[in-house]
Formats: C-alpha cells, structure tokens, sequence
C-alpha cells in the first residue's frame, strides 16, 4: 500500500480545502450523482483459491446489491485550475447452496475514491483538460461456508486497499445548443501494476445549471500481492465497465 487511510485523506483535504477561496464567486460547481450499469470481468484471486476468469455482469450485481452510491463533485476556478472528487461504492452479499446441503455466504465490498487536479484550456469551441490525481481502491471480500458434516465453519477474510496515481486528459466541446461531447482518458500505476480508466458520451443541457450525462466508462486495473495459491495472496486483473447515467447540476 502506497498511502495510509489517515495520509490519504489529510491529501485529499488538502486538494479539496486549498481550492475554496474567499471569493466563492470565482468558482462554478458541478454535483453528478450517477448510475452505472456495470459489468466486471477479468482474473481474480484470494489466498488458496488461484486466480481464475470471473465474469460479473450487471444483472448479478443488481440481484446481489445490499448498498451502492455513486456521486461525483467538480468545482473550477476562473483561472482554469480545478478539482474532481469522485466516489462509487457497491456493497455486494450472496448466498449459494454446496453440495451436501452446505452454504456459502459471500460478500465483497468495493469502493474506489477518485480525486483529481486539472487545468482548463480553451480551444476554438471547445475545452481541453490537463488532468493528473489518484484512485484509491478498498476492497473488502469475505467467504463463509457452512457444511453440516462438518463441526467448524470455512471462513476467509481479505481486506486489501491501495492507491494509484494517474496522469490524463479530458476534451469537451458543444454539438449545437443544447447538446455537447466530452471524451476521457488516463494512465497510471501505484499500487498497482497498472491502471487507466476511460470515457466518452454526451450531455443534454436542460439549461445552464441542469443537464443530463450519458457516458460508457471502462476502469482497468492490475494488482497482485503475495504468492499464488498460499495465504495472503491477492490478484484482481479486471476491468469494470458499462453506461452511465447522471443528473448534473451546476452552481
């Protein structure tokens, strides 16, 4: 792990406070809560159980979903420096019948906070982004099986975070009045091996402060710890994707 949770926040505070001035009206502000469809494939892999192909798709997710939150807030200065803070969170539980009249109850908990610093440059019509920040991954994954031939349950708990720093760039430019197109992308690493995350949709502006964003987003990441098939070990090599729809008001 790159950061500890206490560093990782005190940095986050530090982006997020720094960038709220006396004079507020220098800012404009943007709040997205949002949903996406989404679909995780990839390899993964924890403890004794090797790493093999999973495919998770959003009709799985929607049936095992007990708690989720997506939301994401922007705020840029007139100068052209700015900020996006960015959280999703899912909280996913399922029960599975095993052979002999057993269960296996498993639960996996994935939040990835997503903060970043940015500078806006104006081009022809359109706005072209500098963007450089970090990801922070906290996972949470547990596996109790209970099988009535035998006295004591199968338990495994592996709770792994990490954080990934990332350098990108971000286009936007208007279609017409009401509507406009934005694409993203970034590259990176920390934590783990690799990551990048990648974007591109459009937003139907209602009026100035309320339009709605429709987007397709794909997440990568790669990161193994530890020895395959022995205690400790963790590797997930996925990638999360699927559409999105959000509300976002501008302020």
């Amino acid at each position: 792990m790159i950061a500890t949770r206490k560093e990782l926040f005190l940095i986050i505070a530090t982006i997020v406070l720094s960038a709220f001035p006396a004079q507020a009206e220098n800012w404009d502000f943007q709040i997205n809560p949002y949903i996406q469809a989404t679909t995780i494939e990839g390899d993964a892999g924890i403890g004794v159980i090797n790493a093999e192909d999973v495919t998770v798709d959003f009709d799985k997710i929607l049936e095992t979903l007990d708690t989720g939150a997506m939301v994401s807030f922007k705020g840029v200065h007139r100068s052209g420096w700015g900020f996006i803070v960015d959280y999703a969170f899912m909280d996913l539980k399922d029960d599975i019948a095993t052979p002999r009249d057993g269960i296996a109850s498993s639960r996996v908990r994935q939040g990835v906070l997503h903060v970043e610093g940015l500078y806006t440059q104006k081009i022809n019509q359109g706005n072209f982004d500098y963007l450089f920040g970090l990801r922070w991954w906290d996972n949470d994954f547990d596996l109790d099986v209970t099988l009535p031939q035998v006295e004591q349950d199968i338990a495994i708990r592996k709770d792994e975070d990490w954080v990934d720093y990332f350098i990108g760039a971000r286009w936007t430019a208007p279609i017409n009045r009401s509507w406009s197109y934005s694409l993203r992308g970034d590259l990176g690493m920390g934590g783990a091996d690799f990551t990048s995350s990648f974007e591109g949709g459009v937003l139907y502006h209602f009026n100035k402060k309320h339009a709605l964003d429709i987007k397709y987003k794909a997440t990568f990441v790669d990161v193994e710890d530890g020895d395959q098939g022995r205690v400790g070990y963790f590797k997930y090599d996925t990638v999360s994707h699927g559409p999105v729809i959000g509300y976002m008001y501008q302020f």
